[in-house]
This record gives structure tokens, C-alpha cells and sequence, in this order.
């Protein structure tokens, strides 16, 4: 008889064994590749508590250079063989727990017999590929055979197999191998190109160029390109490329110089390995400044071959596409893209007429057209940003940041859930790598309640722009409209140890504090959310202070419905803020006016001033009114019902 397996577990309505990786349901077997066997065994074994995504892959794939992408199918994969009913749980950024309550088992003699049995079906299926999509519920029949000599047919056969599928396994893990070590490079980061001359024209110049070159190579599906803001923003505090590289979590990143001078630009690009330090490689590039795509092109082209990358023929065809084939244009864009990349109205503002140049230089000019839209959305004239986004789609139908951007306008600007939704997919589609889809994405899925595909788009941004502090503060907003207060902390804290000044993290734990009735630290996070909002910010520090001591929360509360008041009764160019009624009914509802609440939240949707009533279906600032008809009737209009 076999040897007996003493490595029994039973959860819910399922049988794992641990020793042979084999799982069963009601009796029925389910298949697992190897991989998620492993996993489960894992997670089994540490039930009840959350085990780090680290531990994980360490564990699973020892001394090997996997992807979290691995991990997260096989998680997926796992899930859909359970039924997808919550046992195995996601902890954000750190890794899984298994729900289940888990009891080992002594197993008899009869159920090893069992095991036996299934073990010649489960040798078919042990060692296909583990990305493979599978179906939860497929069940194997075993066979019996009637005598000896067929049973030691069966035997040799099963042999024979085991033996082919072995040899294919070692020859495709090999081949794995062979290509692990010439196409390791998954994640990139390019920092801005420093002029040799300091100047800030120059500089403009170089970030431009920079710009240009991530968003040309975020078209690759197989390499993730860091975001321009997150590399500039540690760029402005560490000089070290390789503690910068360390920071955004890549395996390579550039660093280069640029000269011009005489009519020529002299480009000398290094690409580091940040896990050792090594150089991987070193070009200089010397053109005509006229042949400014030329010149592109070539270093482009130098660092795809220098990370043995295989283009398909589509990435081949976007990598060489150019929007424009005007020399003036292609810098007056970059010239916006680098004020624009820097925030603020009037940085902003400076790019708008960038982008306007380059256009009346080239009318047909799409990418131009995708900025100055960008930039007339940060400044609230989203009429115009419409418009010249649907000018860069006609001209363009693979600008993914066009997408995007009007997925964004949709969402937020208008009731359009449908087009908003399938815009933002659109540009993950297009562009896998463009974290603020993702982000905006996660967002929509949040609004609508949908909150662990919200999780799983923000973390996917997340990791493609893992120093950006609106993303982790986005991230604990979810948890906030989850009721999850604490975690909601977590993320938001985070968000401002990369920015102490990152003012929305700042808004959202005032909130998230007034709810657990912490005033005192509600208070001193709107004492940060403010200070940069006001002329004297000292000043107002104190006097805030000194009436915090006689009026509390509420005070602040009260103080910023006057002041929405005051701004609504301004005519609209001299209001201080663009949606003075959102103001009003946010704080009336905040301070338990529930009847001028839903007046104002009712004047807010016949006024379409719709950016903050998007928040109506999830805020808990509003749980109080929830089950008021008037409120069920807004949320209708607006489609969330």
C-alpha cells in the first residue's frame, strides 16, 4: 500500500494536500499548476495571518527574477479555483491572507487509495504553462481497470508520460531561463537630460526632450517606464541616479547630458543597472538640431537594442510614428509639456501658450491639441479641453493621454459613466503603462462602489509611479469611502511622508479623522491643508488657532460655509474657487444641516456643477442624508441608482 499522507487540510468545503499539492472540492478534484499549489500550501500554512508578498515570491520562486505580475495571476488563478469566494483576502502593498478557517486532518488508508487514483489524471495537468487561463470547475474521472496486466499498462503509460512532460518542462524552464538573462529588464526610469550649459531655457529643453523619449517608449507592453513627475520630483533632492533608481523601484535607469551649440545638439546617454550599479551601456549622439526626430529616434532605438528588447510589429510602428513633422512645433510642444509637467496656474498657464504656438505652426498637430486640452482641464475651462480633445482624437486615435483626458472630462465634469469608463480602458489599452489611466479608472470604480477593482486599478498605477503622493493619498480615499478608517490613515500618511506639502492627503484625513471623532488631529490637518492657501499663512495659523480653543471642529466647519457663501455672491471671473455650492453643501452637511444640505446639494444638480456631486454616492459625509428621498432622487438622476 502507499505511504500514507499525514499533511492533510480541510477549509470551507475543500481538501488540500499540502505534500502533493493536490486540492479537492466535495470530492472533486481541482486542477492547480504547480505554482499555485505552492501558494496555496503557503497560505494554508500561515491562515489566519497576513503573509508578505515578499515572503511569497521567495518562497515560490527561490534564486529567480520573477515579475509581482506572476504572483498576482497566480493569485488570480488560485481565486478562480476556490470559486472566488473571498477566502484568499488582499491586503494592499503588502501581499494575502487565507480567511478560511483551516483544520489538518489524520487521513485513512481508504482516502490515500483515493489519492493514488488521482494522481495519474492530475500528471496531465501538473505541469502546464502557469499563466494559462483555467477553468475552477473542471473535474477529472479516474478510470479502474479490471486486472493486473491492464493496471500495469496503465502504469507504464503513465510512466512514459510523466517522463515526456518532465523533459518538456526542463527544456521550457531552460529556454526561460536562456531569456530571463538577455530580457530581465522590466522597469525603467529616464531622467532628465541635464544641459552641459546651465540655462533655464536649456533645461526646459532637456525635460521636453525627456518627455518625449518616456512617452514614446511607454507605448512597450514588456517594459514599464517611470512617470516624468515622479523621476523629476527625486531628481530635484538626490543626486545619485542609482539611489533615485533604488526609490522608484527599477531595474535600469538613464541618465544623460546635452549640449547645443552651432546648430548641432551633442546627446551622451548612460543606462545603469541599479541591482549592481554596473553600466549596461553608453552612446554619445551628435545631429543637426533640424534633425531633432532624427536624432531621437537614434538613442531610442540604441536603448530598446541595449535591453535585448523584441518589439512586436505594432510596437515597432507607434515607437516610429511622429505626430508632427515640424521641427518649431515638436519644441514649442515640448516647452509645454515642460511647464505643464511643473503644476500650478501659472506654470500651467505658460504651457497653454506653448501648446498654441506649436499649433499654429501645424494645424494637424494632434499631440499639441492632447496638451493644450491637458492643461485648459487643470484650469477648469473644460468646454475648451472637450473640444481640443476630440480635435486630437480625429487626427489621432492612439493618443492614449487623449483618451484618458476625456474619460476624465466624462467622469467628472458630466454624468457620462458609460463613455468615461470605456475611454479610460481605451487608454490603458493603448498605453498599459500610463499610470493616471489606471489611477482614473480606479476612481471611477470607486464611485460606484465597485471598491476592490478601485483597489486593484490604484495599485496597478501605484506600482507603475510608486513616488506619487496623489496616488497613494487616492488609494486611501477608497478606503475611506469603504468605511475603513484606519487603513484609510495608512495611505494617506503615507502620501505625505513623499509630500509633506501634498495638500489632498492633508483634506482627506481631516475627514477621516472628523469621522472617528479625533478633533484635535482633524484640526491640525486642516491647519497643513490651508497654510498654502493663504496670504499670511503665520497668521492665519494663529487666529485659527485661538478659535479652535472657543468653537472646535465645528468652527472650521462654519468657517467655510461663510466663506462658500461669500464666493457664491461674487460674480464668476472674481470667485476664488471654481464650485462655491459644493462648498456649502459639503459643510452643511458636515456640520448637520441636513435640511440646507440637500437644498444646495438639489441647486448644485439644476446648476450642473457637478464635480463635487459625483462624490454624493460614497463620501461619508453624507451618510447622514442616505435615507432622505430627495437624496435617492439625486443619486438616480445621476444615474448611481
Amino acid at each position: 500500500m502507499p505511504e500514507k499522507s499525514k499533511s492533510f487540510y480541510e477549509f470551507s468545503d475543500f481538501r488540500f494536500d499540502s505534500d502533493k499539492r493536490m486540492l479537492w472540492r466535495d470530492g472533486n478534484f481541482i486542477a492547480l499548476t504547480p505554482k499555485a499549489g505552492e501558494v496555496l500550501s503557503v497560505l494554508i500554512e500561515n491562515h489566519g495571518n497576513l503573509i508578505e508578498r515578499e515572503e511569497i515570491l521567495q518562497r515560490v520562486w527561490p534564486d529567480t527574477f520573477v515579475e509581482e505580475g506572476s504572483l498576482n495571476n497566480t493569485i488570480s488563478a488560485l481565486r478562480k479555483a476556490l470559486g472566488g469566494n473571498g477566502i484568499i483576502q488582499t491586503v494592499p502593498r503588502r501581499g494575502y491572507r487565507l480567511t478560511a478557517d483551516v483544520r489538518a486532518v489524520s487521513d485513512t488508508g481508504e482516502s490515500s487509495l483515493v489519492l493514488e487514483k488521482y494522481t495519474v489524471s492530475h500528471t496531465l495537468v501538473e505541469f502546464q504553462e502557469e499563466t494559462r487561463e483555467e477553468n475552477p470547475n473542471r473535474s477529472l474521472t479516474v478510470f479502474g481497470f479490471s486486472n493486473r496486466l491492464n493496471i500495469r499498462l496503465a502504469l507504464f503509460f503513465v510512466l512514459l508520460l510523466a517522463l515526456s512532460t518532465l523533459a518538456m518542462y526542463f527544456r521550457q524552464n531552460s529556454d526561460q531561463d536562456f531569456a530571463g538573462k538577455t530580457n530581465g529588464v522590466r522597469t525603467l526610469a529616464i531622467l532628465p537630460l541635464e544641459p552641459l550649459n546651465q540655462h533655464s531655457d536649456e533645461n526646459a529643453f532637456g525635460l521636453g526632450i525627456t518627455e518625449s523619449l518616456i512617452s514614446r517608449l511607454s507605448s512597450l507592453e514588456n517594459l514599464t517606464i517611470r512617470p516624468t513627475r515622479s523621476v523629476q520630483r527625486l531628481a530635484q533632492t538626490e543626486d545619485d541616479p542609482l539611489k533615485i533608481g533604488r526609490q522608484l523601484k527599477t531595474d535600469v535607469i538613464m541618465t544623460g547630458t546635452f549640449q547645443r551649440a552651432g546648430g548641432r545638439i551633442r546627446l551622451t546617454i548612460r543606462l545603469l543597472n541599479v541591482g549592481d550599479g554596473s553600466q549596461i551601456w553608453t552612446g554619445s549622439f551628435d545631429e543637426e538640431e533640424a534633425d531633432l526626430f532624427k536624432l531621437q529616434d537614434s538613442f531610442a532605438g540604441q536603448i530598446i537594442q541595449s535591453l535585448a528588447l523584441n518589439l512586436t510589429a505594432q510596437e515597432k510602428l507607434v515607437l516610429n510614428k511622429r505626430s508632427t513633422e515640424n521641427g518649431e512645433a515638436y519644441k514649442f510642444y515640448l516647452q509645454g509639456r515642460e511647464f505643464w509637467n511643473k503644476r500650478g496656474d501659472l506654470n500651467v498657464s505658460k504651457s497653454i501658450f506653448y501648446f498654441e504656438r506649436a499649433i499654429e505652426l501645424d494645424r494637424n498637430f494632434a499631440q499639441a491639441y492632447a496638451g493644450l486640452a491637458d492643461a485648459q482641464i487643470m484650469l477648469g475651462q473644460t468646454e475648451l479641453a472637450e473640444e481640443n480633445i476630440r480635435r486630437a482624437l480625429n487626427l489621432d486615435q492612439t493618443l492614449a493621454e487623449a483618451h484618458a483626458s476625456f474619460g476624465f472630462i466624462r467622469l467628472f465634469h458630466h454624468f457620462d459613466w458609460a463613455t468615461a469608463e470605456k475611454a479610460l480602458k481605451r487608454a490603458i489599452e493603448l498605453n498599459p503603462n500610463y499610470a493616471t489611466a489606471h489611477h482614473w479608472l480606479g476612481f471611477y470604480y470607486a464611485l460606484h462602489r465597485r471598491f476592490d477593482e478601485a483597489l486593484a486599478e490604484m495599485v496597478v498605477a501605484h506600482n507603475l509611479d510608486p513616488s506619487s503622493p496623489i496616488i497613494l493619498a487616492d488609494i486611501g480615499q477608497v478606503h475611506y469611502f469603504m468605511r475603513d478608517y484606519e487603513k484609510a490613515i495608512e495611505f494617506c500618511t503615507k502620501a505625505v511622508a513623499l509630500d509633506p506639502e501634498a495638500r489632498i492627503a492633508h483634506e482627506y484625513l481631516l475627514y477621516i479623522y472628523y469621522k472617528l471623532g479625533q478633533e484635535k488631529e482633524a484640526f491640525e490637518e486642516n491647519i497643513k491643508t490651508e497654510r498654502a492657501n493663504t496670504t499670511n499663512p503665520n497668521e492665519y495659523e494663529k487666529q485659527t488657532r485661538e478659535g479652535f480653543g472657543i468653537t472646535g471642529i465645528r468652527g472650521i466647519f462654519e468657517g467655510r460655509l461663510k466663506y462658500g457663501l461669500e464666493d457664491l455672491e461674487r460674480p464668476p471671473e472674481k470667485r476664488v474657487g471654481p464650485y462655491p455650492v459644493s462648498e456649502i453643501f459639503k459643510n452643511s452637511a458636515l456640520l448637520g444641516n441636513n435640511e440646507e444640505a440637500l437644498k444646495w446639494i438639489d441647486r448644485a444638480y439644476e446648476e450642473r456643477r457637478i464635480y463635487h456631486l459625483i462624490y454624493l454616492n460614497v463620501d461619508p459625509i453624507y451618510d447622514d442624508l442616505r435615507a432622505d428621498p430627495r437624496f435617492q432622487a439625486v443619486l438616480r438622476k445621476m444615474n448611481f441608482r
